[in-house]
């Protein structure tokens, strides 16, 4: 067992002290501390250890996209990006609707087409865009994304995929609308 599993069991057992611990104990106010100071230590671990494997997603992710201008891997990693949900669509063009690969950030959304054989894990990198707005179409399984440098409808395979979609979406779009508020103006 590695010492950071250890701190779940201080705070059992730090909370099971404090219920047979009369209040006007003195070490009562103590143990009160103490379990608050191993609480926070849990929750800094566990917050530090998401960060960690979300930055692993992130630089998977980008592994698996190439830029066609140069050939490289594109890098998705930021300092406050966060990977939401990653899966296929279709996406409408002039032509009608094509397969592609999408990626949403909590600050982007990026389009990839597959780049082999379906399902290879490989991706030509073709746009991203700042998520704005979020909506259903009339279609049961269609999507309206309208973002800061792209605007485009995609369409999901199923409802509950779209709805799927569309819940992280539109969370996106109201920390889009955040840092909006809180970039400075000139």
């Amino acid at each position: 067992i590695m010492p950071v599993q250890q701190i779940p069991k201080y705070v059992i057992l730090l909370q099971r002290l404090l219920e047979y611990t009369p209040k006007l104990h003195p070490d009562h106010d103590s143990l009160e501390r103490a379990l608050k100071m191993f609480r926070d230590t849990n929750r800094d671990f566990d917050s530090k250890i998401s960060r960690s494997r979300n930055q692993n997603k992130i630089i998977r992710l980008g592994k698996k996209f190439n830029n066609t201008s140069s050939g490289r891997q594109v890098d998705f990693t930021a300092p406050t990006r966060l990977f939401l949900r990653e899966g296929p669509m279709q996406m409408s063009d002039i032509t009608g609707f094509k397969s592609r690969y999408f990626v949403l950030f909590n600050d982007l959304l990026v389009c990839g087409k597959n780049v082999g054989s379906w399902g290879s894990g490989t991706y030509r990198y073709e746009w991203d865009t700042e998520v704005v707005e979020a909506h259903k179409c009339s279609s049961r399984t269609d999507l309206r994304i309208t973002g800061t440098r792209k605007s485009v409808i995609l369409r999901a395979d199923t409802e509950v995929s779209r709805d799927q979609w569309l819940a992280v979406l539109q969370d996106s779009c109201q920390n889009h609308v955040s840092r909006q508020k809180s970039r400075p103006t000139l």
